[in-house]
């Protein structure tokens, strides 16, 4: 798969948990044309977000650093500052991006818990299911639901051009 060799590819490529989340994705989706774009994507979307804390100076070296319940508060802040959020406006830049990144973080913490059964690792187990009750608790009203009000308030504000009158005739 090819990709664009920047920092974001370092860290995803560093990063055990991001190539098992794209693994699993290879697996399961159809081999179709889209396929290796759609992975690549969400790869990058997991990638820049480690990239992002990193240059935020946070101390996080790895998408699993990032999921823990103790860095959830940290991990809010970190999306929306990647996705451009206004508090004033209450609204994103990059609306599409936060909702993206929310399924992939949930599909991780899926992955490490169950990797956390399979080596019968509790403390992965409990960490994974906690995380999973925060972002279920949390995620829809303090990042999705803002960014799909941008998302909709983006739409209805796109200016439609008319055809010049010459061009109708």
């Amino acid at each position: 798969m090819d990709m664009k060799d920047d920092t974001v590819k370092t860290c995803l490529m560093t990063d055990a948990l991001i190539m098992t989340f794209g693994e699993r994705l290879y697996e399961r989706m159809d081999v179709e044309e889209q396929t290796p774009n759609t992975i690549r994507q969400k790869l990058r979307h997991l990638g820049r977000l480690v990239d992002f804390a990193k240059q935020q100076g946070m101390a996080f070296h790895s998408i699993s650093d990032l999921i823990k319940p103790a860095n959830f508060e940290v991990l809010l802040c970190t999306v929306k500052k990647l996705a451009g959020y206004d508090p004033i406006e209450r609204s994103y830049g990059i609306p599409t991006l936060p909702v993206k990144i929310g399924y992939c973080l949930r599909r991780c913490a899926e992955i490490n818990k169950s990797a956390g059964i399979s080596a019968n690792d509790k403390s992965k187990i409990t960490n994974a299911k906690n995380f999973s009750s925060l972002y279920d608790a949390e995620w829809n009203s303090r990042i999705s639901s803002i960014a799909r009000q941008t998302s909709q308030k983006n739409k209805c504000n796109v200016q439609k051009l008319l055809p010049l009158f010459g061009d109708v005739q």
